[in-house]
């Protein structure tokens, strides 16, 4: 869907959208969205920048798969030129979790 809308476009939300969001919140809240980090495992980061805003998600190999372990976003500055706003958003996601690990760390 996130394809073909753009910013400015209006959504139609009918009775069938409505039921697919209930749908999914049922879902989530089923199944744990986050795993719980193992601090002795190495974890993965992806990191993407679309449209000013940063998403982050820190992964660990759950079996055969990668689990997200936490997620991070932020709005960037949006003084930044396009080519430097995916360095920002790296150095904003892996700040983020140093400061969250360090945080843990003193609270255990």
């Amino acid at each position: 869907v996130g394809k073909w809308l753009k910013s400015c476009d209006k959504i139609e939300w009918a009775e069938e959208e409505a039921e697919a969001f209930v749908n999914i919140k049922v879902q989530l809240s089923l199944v744990p969205t986050l795993g719980l980090p193992v601090p002795t495992k190495p974890f993965v980061q992806m990191v993407d920048e679309k449209n000013g805003f940063m998403t982050s998600v820190l992964l660990q190999h759950h079996g055969d798969r990668l689990r997200p372990v936490a997620y991070f976003s932020s709005k960037l500055d949006p003084c930044l030129p396009q080519c430097l706003r995916a360095v920002a958003s790296d150095s904003v996601s892996t700040g983020n979790a140093r400061a969250d690990a360090a945080a843990k760390a003193t609270a255990d």
